[in-house]
Parts: structure tokens; C-alpha cells; sequence
């Protein structure tokens, strides 16, 4: 379920539904209504990870779970070195339980 989900059913722009939802100005009552009826109907409950990504944040993450495979940290650390030669950050993590 996405924004655009939402957009779709309710009939409007996806920026449509960001004002709303970011209770911007300049919406309607009739807009606002129909908006939030759809988000009720979908059950759309907005993505915590996608809010903070506002912007261009140039941070990613990398998970890998088998640590016994002696490949992995390297695969990982080779990731790293890429990104952050690109000026990228990673949000990583590379061991048991990961």
C-alpha cells in the first residue's frame, strides 16, 4: 500500500494526497474528506522509513545474515568502500544476528 495507492483510489494527484496528509494549505474540505475516506477504506498507514527520507539523504542499508559464509564481509566491505567512494554512507551491518 502506497501513496499512490491511496491517490489512485481516491481519484486525485499524490501530491494531492502529501497535502493532505501533511495538512498543508490550501485543501479543500471536499478534497480533505475524500482523501482520508480512501486512507480509512486502504487501511494506508504511512512508511516511517520513507518520512525520513525526505530529500537526498545518500545513505542506504546492507544486510547480510550468514556470517559463517567467509565471503560476506568481504562483499560487504567492498560495498563500503563503493559507496563511500561515491559519497555515499551505508547503514550496514555484517555479523551474527544481523
Amino acid at each position: 500500500m502506497t501513496i499512490r495507492t491511496v491517490a489512485a483510489d481516491a481519484g486525485v494527484s499524490v501530491a494531492a494526497v502529501s497535502k493532505v496528509m501533511r495538512n498543508a494549505y490550501g485543501v479543500s474540505e471536499a478534497l480533505r474528506q475524500k482523501v482520508e475516506a480512501s486512507i480509512e477504506k486502504l487501511g494506508y498507514r504511512p512508511s516511517i522509513a520513507a518520512r525520513g527520507m525526505r530529500g537526498q539523504t545518500y545513505t542506504f542499508g546492507v544486510l547480510l545474515v550468514d556470517i559463517e559464509n567467509p565471503f560476506l564481509p568481504s562483499i560487504y566491505h567492498g560495498i563500503e568502500d563503493r559507496a563511500e567512494a561515491q559519497g555515499y554512507k551505508v547503514m550496514g551491518r555484517c555479523g551474527p544476528g544481523a
